[in-house]
């Protein structure tokens, strides 16, 4: 469906069917907000790492297992992988003002 249609379908829909809405909605949610397959990327001096350990914990510990219900398998520090230097790098245009 083209990216200008879509609205006018969705608008029909919330006011014919919306707990179908509610359902797709759901459904996008439970497979985006999940623990299931997914990886947790901090980038960060050990210092702040260590500061932060609690607070990622129970961030991940409160998001549900497999999009769905109360998460399982709590996170653990035992699952971070070991530090290495690591670069990261972004591609951007840089538009250098004449003088």
């Amino acid at each position: 469906m083209s990216g200008a249609l879509y609205p006018r379908v969705l608008t029909k829909r919330i006011d014919t069917d919306w707990d179908g809405v509610v359902g797709d909605l759901e459904r996008i949610r439970a497979a985006v907000v999940s623990r299931h397959n997914s990886v947790t990327n901090l980038t960060a001096d050990a210092k702040t790492l260590d500061a932060s350990s609690a607070a990622v914990s129970s961030f991940l510990d409160a998001l549900p297992a497999h999009g769905t219900g109360v998460a399982t398998e709590p996170w653990s520090p035992s699952l971070v992988l070991p530090s290495v230097n690591e670069l990261i790098t972004v591609p951007t245009q840089v538009i250098h003002p004449k003088s």
